[in-house]
């Protein structure tokens, strides 16, 4: 053999032969505002389409029952996914790319079993891709044009959105899934197309159990004068006395409240996993809600969905009925809309891209002068874009948590520095900037940051509501310690709403510019990326003049690693990304020592 001819033979080899995961390709991508959004192979799950385009919980186990569970993961299932027909396999950590193609190989064979659909790592967030996919015309297309475009890409209508012109989901017949992607992104450069993606199904990791104490019940302590809920003295985040922490590292409510407690005519929109409005703290603030997950009014949270109930008592619970804790803007009113769930105690959140987007939309339908959103990660969407932007034309001040996994600022949040939201990190008792080696002790999460941070607001330790009874993080009405920019950020939602009861007439541009110019500087003189523009002030921020004797808010040292937190500290970790990017490296460095290897052997044999 010629030496030409065994390179050649050695390329073949080597491209047959790398290994690779078989769901995804490393070329996948689609569009937003005009930009490449590159999808990255998850190595979180595999995701397996059924013959059926919807299967009952009864297939999913049939199914879960002939496989393997113990050579590649569990099935981890919910209504949504089978709604599309699609079974979803969380992997074993310990489980090569090698071991997982074998494996869906066996799988494809089985009976009533179609394809397999990639999953992709965003951000911490795996998203499942499915055969629907949105497309917004411009406005000037006609009804004729669309069944004309959309017949020269082979798809055809779901259906028509009848509150938005011209938006349509689309599905493609007879084409694999990622082929149809690629059809989508077709029609993303067609000039009469606004925008067209997927809608993903996103999985947000479910956060571990709270970790420290539960308050089981109504615990009284030693009451304050003012006001007289007998869980408010532990509520540092509103009134630091230094018996937690440095005196003053608090939001000074009490000091605000003098000066506005909240109009029942503003709304503080809690956008979640929903809201237990049968709460004793909470009952008589609940207006509207709304379920996005299937389009109804019940948006009450599964029973070990605790997440929506916590937000909301912090934004407004019910202050000065003698039970309890206080809120923020203790005088608003509560609108809890329902985007995602859980399917069981500990399982992954899982939404939408079209249901979060139905979320916000509907929420500003409804009312909502304030969206107070605890969750965030994941690839940017055109859809939940457009959301943010019909909040913001119809004048809400929108709130989105920053993020907890001691990095860059996560999607949605990150478009604070090109529209009108608030971004927010998180401090603890002593101001500084949470991180793994802050010293409240909760070495497990960091905030992020990033010049996105609008502001920061109090997110460790924090005293709010639970699901009412047994249901939620523990036994009681309320939780002790609950945590992350999760629970900092219907802590800014509720400012904002002060700030719109004392000047109902003000834009959220308005709202956002005095939380800014109002809040407590921390860390280096002036903005900086971990406290954004300071911790925020009630007194400041209505107009009063408290002075500040807070913490060094040295903003910790940043450094340290971060394990996972998960959406019910309003954001999930997961090392996928990492994980991909590893293997890479150590079978890309395998096969350049082969070659090395073997170019030495065909230098001695054919060149010496």
């Amino acid at each position: 053999m010629t030496p030409v001819k065994f390179l050649f033979c050695l390329l073949f080899l080597l491209i047959t032969f790398l290994p690779s995961f078989s769901q995804t390709s490393p070329g996948d991508y689609y569009m937003v505002d005009g930009e490449k959004v590159m999808l990255n192979p998850s190595g979180n799950y595999q995701a397996v389409k059924m013959d059926a385009d919807q299967i009952s919980m009864d297939q999913v186990n049939a199914f879960s029952a002939k496989i393997d569970t113990s050579q590649i993961g569990q099935v981890e299932q919910s209504p949504l996914l089978a709604k599309y027909g699609i079974i979803l396999i969380k992997l074993k950590k310990t489980i090569s790319p090698q071991k997982v193609n074998s494996a869906m190989t066996q799988i494809k064979k089985m009976d009533n079993v179609k394809d397999e659909n990639p999953v992709y790592s965003m951000d911490g967030i795996d998203q499942v891709l499915i055969n629907e996919f949105a497309v917004q015309f411009k406005a000037e297309v006609t009804e004729a044009d669309v069944s004309k475009i959309l017949d020269q890409v082979k798809a055809e209508i779901v259906k028509k959105n009848e509150k938005i012109p011209n938006r349509y989901m689309i599905k493609f017949s007879g084409t694999a899934v990622r082929e149809a992607l690629q059809k989508t992104n077709e029609l993303s450069s067609n000039p009469a197309v606004e925008f067209a993606e997927p809608n993903f199904i996103r999985i947000y990791p479910k956060r571990p159990k709270l970790q420290g104490s539960q308050n089981p019940s109504n615990q009284s302590v030693e009451p304050a004068d003012t006001p007289n809920d007998p869980l408010y003295p532990n509520q540092w985040a509103l009134n630091n006395t230094g018996s937690t922490g440095n005196a003053d590292a608090d939001i000074d409510a009490p000091e605000g409240w003098d000066l506005n407690t909240g109009s029942a005519s503003i709304i503080i929109a809690i956008i979640d996993e929903g809201v237990d409005i049968n709460h004793p703290d909470l009952q008589s603030k609940i207006v509207t809600p709304y379920d996005a997950t299937d389009g109804d009014n019940d948006q009450f949270p599964n029973g070990w969905d605790g997440h929506g109930t916590s937000c909301a008592g912090i934004a407004a619970a019910i202050t000065g009925n003698s039970i309890g804790v206080a809120g923020v803007a203790r005088g608003c009113k509560i609108l809890p809309v329902r985007i995602a769930y859980s399917n069981s105690d500990g399982g992954s959140w899982v939404t939408s891209n079209a249901i979060i987007e139905d979320g916000i939309r509907t929420a500003v339908d409804r009312g909502a002068n304030v969206l107070s959103n605890s969750w965030g990660g994941g690839s940017a969407s055109s859809l939940i874009n457009s959301a943010v932007d019909y909040a913001i034309s119809n004048n809400s001040t929108v709130v989105f948590a920053a993020g907890n996994n001691n990095g860059s600022v996560s999607y949605p949040a990150n478009l604070s520095d090109t529209k009108t939201i608030i971004s927010v990190s998180a401090t603890n008792e002593w101001d500084q900037s949470k991180s793994p080696t802050s010293n409240d002790g909760e070495n497990w999460w960091g905030t992020n940051f990033g010049p996105e941070v609008t502001v920061a607001a109090p997110g460790v330790h924090i005293y709010t509501t639970d699901i009412s009874g047994s249901d939620g993080y523990a036994a009681g009405d309320y939780v002790t310690n609950f945590n992350g920019t999760s629970s900092a950020t219907p802590i800014v939602a509720g400012v904002a709403a002060l700030i719109l009861s004392q000047n109902p007439g003000w834009t959220a541009a308005q709202v956002r510019t005095q939380l800014q110019n109002t809040a407590d500087d921390l860390g280096t003189p002036g903005f900086d990326n971990r406290f954004g523009y300071g911790r925020v002030n009630v007194c400041n921020a209505l107009g009063g003049a408290c002075t500040y004797d807070g913490g060094d808010g040295d903003g910790g040292d940043g450094n340290g690693t971060c394990s996972s937190i998960g959406f019910g500290g309003g954001f999930g970790g997961s090392d996928s990304d990492q994980n991909y990017f590893n293997m890479f490296l150590l079978f890309s460095t395998f096969w350049l020592f082969l070659i090395y290897l073997l170019g030495r052997k065909i230098k001695q044999k054919y060149f010496a």
